[in-house]
């Protein structure tokens, strides 16, 4: 995943100051790129956190669980790998991705995504006691059920990105609901204040406690909101 958008931007960067080196990034994107889809995603279009070395997911819920908030981000990064190579032999499986988690990620009782999710859908913790020392294992048992402004943030530019490449009304469905829950829920409602709160529980109140990184919210937000305006003022240009 973040391999995938490092040479991405370094292809980027060497197009312009070391051209000689852009066919070389070309073959580690597709690596990765490849990577992605056939080792980390599994028969339903989910994208897994973790996989064994021989490529399966082990029946356990360390290996049995998705981070919408990764997998969406990802799938941009993806995408973008696809427009670098010309290809579209995982396009089709970008856009089922990205709608098997919105829908499994998100909250159908309070609303949001969620930070943690098991692949088969109801929350249950199975495997925990057997791995309960394990550190990843006690962040998902702990915090799957808060609602983080990074995740909502990926979600945005996402959903506006695979709409605006597809046409497809379910992106736009979606970028709709995620606006709307982010704007609704995150800012202070202290307007004086003129801040947001980056980390809620599970029913949208705010919680006073680090969940995965102190810093993580502030650059995933500033990227994704720069990403969307770019988005939208190109889109703008096309229409002049």
């Amino acid at each position: 995943m973040i391999l995938t958008n490092m040479l991405c931007e370094t292809y980027h960067a060497a197009r312009i100051f070391e051209p000689d080196y852009t066919e070389m990034l070309k073959k580690r994107i597709q690596a990765c790129h490849r990577e992605v889809f056939e080792v980390f995603r599994d028969g339903y279009g989910l994208i897994h956190e973790f996989a064994r070395e021989d490529g399966c997911f082990a029946e356990h819920l360390l290996c049995q669980h998705i981070n919408p908030g990764h997998a969406l981000e990802d799938m941009w990064f993806q995408w973008e790998a696809a427009e670098i190579l010309g290809l579209d032999v995982y396009c089709g499986k970008i856009k089922e991705t990205v709608l098997r988690t919105l829908e499994l990620g998100w909250d159908k009782e309070y609303g949001g995504i969620l930070h943690f999710v098991p692949c088969d859908g109801p929350y249950t913790a199975y495997g925990a006691e057997a791995m309960k020392d394990e550190p990843q294992m006690k962040l998902v048992l702990d915090d799957w059920g808060s609602k983080l402004w990074w995740v909502h943030s990926e979600a945005l530019y996402t959903t506006l990105l695979m709409y605006l490449n597809t046409r497809d009304g379910a992106f736009l469905s979606w970028f709709e609901r995620v606006l709307d829950y982010t704007f609704r829920v995150f800012p202070s409602p202290n307007r004086a204040v003129r801040e947001w709160i980056q980390i809620r529980a599970r029913d949208g109140t705010p919680q006073d406690k680090v969940v995965a990184l102190p810093v993580k919210d502030p650059y995933h937000i500033m990227r994704s909101v720069l990403l969307i305006i770019e988005l939208l003022e190109r889109q703008v240009k096309q229409h002049e």
